[in-house]
């Protein structure tokens, strides 16, 4: 009798850990902005004589994920960005 009832408990206690993988829910949509980055000059071992802070790079990242702009990519080598978001994104 007792493993009967720890059969039907362990039968229920899974049926509530797995019932909401089966219900349908709304997917949730990514909410992302249009991204404006301004790249800096910082120091580097090996480098150009550039003083360190001026500005050698600005790109946005438009909602597509084309890139549009002048200069050093931000993540580059010997350099640092600020960065800043714009409109969100219609998906």
């Amino acid at each position: 009798m007792r493993k009967l009832r720890g059969l039907l408990l362990s039968i229920i206690v899974l049926l509530f850990l797995f019932t909401p993988m089966f219900v349908p829910t709304e997917k949730a949509k990514a909410v992302t902005a249009v991204r404006h980055y301004k790249v800096y000059y910082t120091t580097c071992i090996v480098g150009p004589p550039i003083p360190e802070g001026e500005l050698i790079g600005e790109w946005t990242r438009e909602c597509d994920g084309t890139w549009i702009g002048w200069g050093t990519m931000p993540g580059s080598a010997c350099s640092y960005y600020s960065l800043t978001y714009g409109d969100l994104c219609e998906f």
